[in-house]
């Protein structure tokens, strides 16, 4: 990035804004079947079938806000962290959830939404505002938005190594 930049709600909420609909699934959608079916259960919470949802987003391309800060050629993966609290996993505390995306991806449809379903974005679905990353694992789609980084080498995190779907 050229600078940083810091956008409050309000500052959000009065950029050009635009509305998708997008189906999130968690990546461990049916993980209570993981031993079952891969011989190997997946830690977290045991979902059956069913942690999917649809809904209408509205919000500002992640493009905008990146145009905005002054993405530098050569910029390679956006890092989403949430204001979430820290994730402890056997015993070792990860911090905030973060989740890289490809700079190409970040460009394409990826939104910062702080609207569901026409309604302001409801707290447990990440409230003020989280990442929408359509056709990717729900947990790219970062609820509670805090910070936006951008790297010019490829980011690892637990997110996108540790916990990446079967």
């Amino acid at each position: 990035m050229r600078r940083a930049v810091e956008v409050d709600y309000r500052q959000l909420r009065a950029m050009p804004a635009r509305s998708v609909d997008v189906t999130l699934e968690c990546a461990g959608n049916a993980r209570r079947f993981y031993d079952i079916q891969q011989h190997e259960p997946a830690p977290g919470i045991q979902w059956g079938l069913g942690a999917v949802g649809v809904a209408r987003w509205r919000g500002v391309p992640l493009r905008d806000l990146l145009t905005m800060a002054g993405l530098r050629e050569g910029a390679v993966d956006v890092l989403a962290t949430g204001l979430d609290a820290p994730y402890v996993h056997e015993g070792e505390n990860l911090g905030h959830v973060r989740r890289p995306i490809p700079v190409r991806k970040a460009l394409d449809d990826v939104l910062v939404a702080y609207e569901m379903n026409g309604e302001p974005l409801p707290v447990d679905h990440g409230f003020p505002a989280r990442l929408i990353v359509p056709g990717w694992a729900g947990i790219a789609s970062v609820k509670w938005l805090g910070d936006l980084e951008v790297s010019t080498t490829e980011l690892f995190t637990p997110w996108n190594t540790l916990f990446t779907p079967a």
